[in-house]
């Protein structure tokens, strides 16, 4: 769900942040804004302006709790789908063809407050890769005698080009060097 910037709690630790829920319950707590929010959210989501959200206006905030619960898209696989078709079952009660401002925002505070318990329970480490500790790595002193333990492990003996052994050579490298995870870079 789009929220205010910051609406996660962030610790800032060596290379990232830790989101721990404690910025949603402020802004769930908080009537005054958490009220502008919702207005603003319904607002934006009231495209026919009769005050009252349809179905087919709601598919944008299903799409975005989704996203924020880390689904795939709707349409990519039948489980997600079965969650999004439950997250619009919350707000219609499953018979509904419309839904009030108030209970828009009834909804969306049981999932941002559930969203925080989980944060609360399980806090989410954000990493920050900008190139800076990469960077450090390669002008430290360390990188030469690493780079050439690194490249004397790839085998030279095949086919493979020199872009190829640049790859594998990068791919030993960690995130304690700057590097991104591996999966990142795939």
């Amino acid at each position: 769900m789009e929220t205010p910037t910051g609406t996660a709690k962030k610790k800032s630790v060596e290379h990232g942040q830790v989101m721990d829920g404690s910025d949603i319950m402020e802004l769930v707590g908080n009537e005054a804004v958490f009220s502008n929010f919702v207005d603003h959210k319904f607002q934006e989501l009231d495209r026919d302006r009769d005050g009252k959200l349809s179905l087919k206006e709601l598919e944008p905030a299903v799409a975005d709790i989704g996203a924020a619960l880390g689904l795939p898209a709707q349409g990519s696989s039948p489980d997600s789908d079965h969650i999004y078709s439950e997250v619009l079952n919350e707000f219609t009660h499953g018979k509904q063809e419309t839904v009030s401002k108030t209970e828009f925002k009834v909804v969306l505070s049981d999932f941002l407050l559930g969203m925080a318990a989980g944060l609360k329970r399980d806090p989410v480490m954000i990493l920050r890769i900008d190139g800076e500790d990469l960077l450090e790595f390669i002008m430290g002193p360390s990188f030469e005698a690493e780079m050439l333990s690194i490249f004397s492990q790839i085998d030279s003996h095949d086919q493979s080009s020199l872009r190829d052994h640049i790859i594998k050579a990068l791919e030993k490298l960690s995130v304690d060097q700057g590097m991104p995870l591996v999966q990142i870079l795939g």
